[in-house]
């Protein structure tokens, strides 16, 4: 059987879905968020997409336009589906929204845990850079690595 997969904008129903991609990823203590990224990309409010293989969801986007530049949220691919490219073309994809929606964004930022050594590789492999480390800034005594891609 041939396997197919595609990437599509976010829809409220994918919500339990996107849920099942993050769990055991990210705490269930931000689920209330996720919940709200989803709610702004169906009202227009920010960006976001899901990688599907066979009907299945296997990973979820969400990009905000903050300001003068747009911040990467959320990325995540269920673990059986990491290294097969779900992560990167959700990340082209939202990238080139991007630049549609919002000609004058040049800059893409994300922030991460500086433990989280495989996500940060990812993150170098798809063409950010590391522009600064901070503690503190969302979970006491955790230190945050922030990093940034220019998309222009």
């Amino acid at each position: 059987m041939e396997q197919t997969s595609s990437i599509r904008k976010v829809k409220q129903r994918d919500l339990e879905l996107i849920l099942g991609v993050l769990k055991g990823q990210i705490g269930e203590m931000y689920f209330g968020d996720i919940k709200k990224e989803v709610d702004d990309i169906c009202a227009g409010k920010a960006i976001g997409f899901v990688a599907e293989m066979n009907g299945t969801i296997t990973g979820y986007v969400c990009c905000r336009k903050r300001v003068e530049v747009a911040y990467l949220e959320t990325i995540a691919v269920k673990p059986r589906y990491q290294g097969k490219g779900f992560g990167r073309r959700l990340l082209e994809e939202a990238i080139e929204t991007i630049k549609k929606e919002y000609p004058d964004i040049k800059v893409l930022n994300v922030i991460t845990d500086t433990d989280a050594h495989k996500t940060i590789g990812f993150y170098l492999k798809n063409g950010f850079e590391i522009s600064g480390y901070v503690s503190d800034e969302f979970i006491f005594g955790v230190r945050q690595a922030h990093l940034v891609k220019i998309i222009r």
